[in-house]
């Protein structure tokens, strides 16, 4: 039996690969549209994409319920001692609050299994980028404890920056927070955003940057990331909306920029598409010594 095992929620938006290799439990969060309710992992994305640009009508999302989770922990349970869950950000969604049920479960069903349950304070690339790790750490060999506080490290480490062809579809989502005002300035004058969800932002929308045309934008969180890190090595993670060369020309930008950079690239699923919609970017760093 191993030491630690993995859960996640869906928009860790790890590629199937990884999650294989890593043996990483994805627990899926839901979209509802016309009465009907998807996984994230299972749905058309070409589908979704073409009902989200009528901007009518528009799909909900919900979070996974309890029994989600508690199911993930049992199956957990038969080949680690241990869990950690990482969930995002508990401003986004209310997956947290679900996994925190499934744990006060398992106390009495799985009592021989220890949790540690995690709100990453981020999402997308920032999840991404924290789970990636961690189960690099769990690979190595890293005890239990010391991966817990390996992850909490990590969060308050992790920067994640965002951008949008429009804030349309967080605003209407409600994830806009302290950019509700550059959503509805969208209307009257053209601009790119960069907002900014991370621990340094408390886990909430936090503006950060405009320019006129995208280019620019990726310019401009280029500049960010070499700001805050600088000379230090450059782990990074990047989750597009459907743009997978906006993410390469992010890349490139980034290599160019920084010596030995890490950088994993996957496209967003189905929950982060209809928060975000088409033309979205999530950019999450860190400096590695």
């Amino acid at each position: 039996m191993k030491e630690v095992a993995i859960v996640a929620d869906s928009p860790v938006t790890l590629v199937p690969e990884f999650i294989r290799e890593h043996d990483i439990s994805i627990v899926p969060l839901h979209v509802i549209a016309d009465g009907k309710d998807y996984l994230d992992t299972e749905m058309d994305m070409g589908w979704l994409y073409g009902r989200l640009g009528n901007k009518a009508a528009l799909p909900s999302t919900a979070c996974p319920s309890p029994g989600q989770y508690l199911q993930a922990f049992q199956e957990c349970s038969q080949k680690a001692k241990n869990i950690i869950c990482i969930s995002m950000t508990a401003a986004f969604s209310k997956s947290y609050l679900s996994a925190f049920d499934a744990i006060e479960l398992a106390k009495k069903q799985l009592p021989e299994t220890r949790i540690e349950l995690l709100d990453c304070r981020t999402a997308e690339a920032g999840e991404m980028m924290l789970v990636i790790e961690i189960a690099k750490a769990v690979k190595e060999g890293l005890k239990f404890d010391d991966v817990v506080t390996l992850a909490q490290e990590l969060i308050f480490k992790i920067n994640t920056l965002q951008t949008f062809d429009t804030l349309f579809y967080r605003d209407k989502g409600g994830r806009i927070f302290k950019a509700k005002s550059w959503a509805k300035a969208e209307s009257s004058t053209v601009f790119k955003a960069v907002v900014e969800v991370d621990a340094a932002a408390g886990g909430f929308t936090q503006p950060i940057a405009r320019a006129k045309t995208k280019t620019e934008i990726l310019e401009k969180m280029v500049d960010i990331a070499q700001e805050r890190i600088g000379n230090k090595n450059l782990r990074a993670a990047i989750v597009h909306g459907d743009v997978i060369e906006q993410a390469k020309d992010l890349k490139e930008m980034l290599d160019s920029r920084f010596q030995n950079a890490e950088i994993y690239i996957n496209q967003a699923l189905a929950v982060t598409a209809v928060h975000a919609g088409k033309g979205f970017i999530s950019f999450a760093f860190y400096g590695k010594d």
